[in-house]
């Protein structure tokens, strides 16, 4: 049986866009003070966010080009 490359498109795009707001969350925690984080931690966090929610998005653009096609 072969995994349907939508989902796991779409599936991967979701885990992607949470981690993303996971990452801004605990960066919001950070910048309001509520974190002992050191300024190269908290950037670190901002590009892992950026660059997850990147990926994400590139990912559900894909699964949503092969289910039109």
């Amino acid at each position: 049986m072969e995994p349907n490359t939508n989902v796991t498109l779409a599936t991967l795009s979701v885990l992607l866009l949470t981690m993303s707001a996971y990452f801004l969350y605990v960066w919001f925690g950070v910048q309001g003070g509520e974190s002992q984080l050191t300024n190269t931690e908290t950037i670190v966090l901002l590009l892992l966010s950026v660059f997850n929610a990147v990926i994400a998005i590139g990912f559900g653009v894909e699964a949503i080009r092969r289910s039109l096609s």
